[in-house]
């Protein structure tokens, strides 16, 4: 996916509106990881985790391989004690065995996990199109969709993929979120923008056209 290309234009938003802290992550994935076997051998592709805060723009109260892999993302990234560490890694560790020990329900859950994000990013995008100023406000956190389905993406075998109506569709989103995105600096927490590098996640990198004028960063 091509990076948008022209003028970088200032955004307007307090980042510390959209952080997500590394206590939400790990409790998260403390909840979430262990249940993975049993979701992984189970029929349905959600789970609900009652205990975890629903986050605007995803459903971190679910149990879903795409929400997994992008907590484990953004938590490697962070600086984290040796405590927090150890226990990251260990999850991180224990995902890798679910996802070995489940091969074919693994692939089969992240790729309906891909195809329901692929919707939900889809729906963004038309209300944007519909109320460019209240999708502007929502764009940081809403494009925590987009970065799970890259992720998920990753999760399938490419030779399945190729050529698919699935690409099509992201390649024809893209297409659409470029034409109106101003290229900026990175939008969510400084920390994490090593993970998240700018050729590959260039999303993350700018804002949408609220089409009222120019921004301005406001980081503190």
């Amino acid at each position: 996916m091509e990076k948008a290309n022209g003028r970088k234009y200032p955004a307007v938003f307090d980042k510390r509106e959209f952080m997500l802290t590394s206590d939400i992550e790990i409790n998260y994935l403390i909840e979430a990881v262990p249940l993975l076997d049993q979701y992984l051998n189970s029929k349905e592709f959600i789970w609900q985790l009652p205990g975890i805060a629903r986050i605007p723009g995803l459903t971190f109260g679910s149990l879903t391989i795409g929400v997994v892999l992008f907590m484990l993302k953004r938590l490697k990234a962070r600086s984290l004690s040796d405590k927090l560490e150890t226990r990251r890694g260990d999850l991180e560790d224990r995902t890798f065995q679910a996802k070995i020990h489940n091969k074919i329900s693994w692939m089969k859950k992240s790729g309906q996990d891909l195809n329901s994000r692929s919707r939900y990013w889809e729906s963004f995008l038309n209300e944007y199109r519909d109320d460019p100023i209240a999708a502007v406000n929502r764009y940081p956190s809403q494009v925590s969709q987009r970065v799970i389905m890259q992720l998920l993406w990753e999760e399938q075998d490419p030779g399945s993929l190729y050529h698919s109506p699935l690409e099509f569709e992201i390649h024809h989103m893209d297409a659409i979120l470029q034409a109106d995105f101003l290229p900026g600096g990175f939008i969510w927490e400084d920390e994490l923008q090593n993970a998240f590098p700018e050729d590959e996640f260039w999303y993350l990198y700018g804002r949408l056209d609220s089409k009222e004028g120019t921004y301005e960063t406001r980081d503190g």
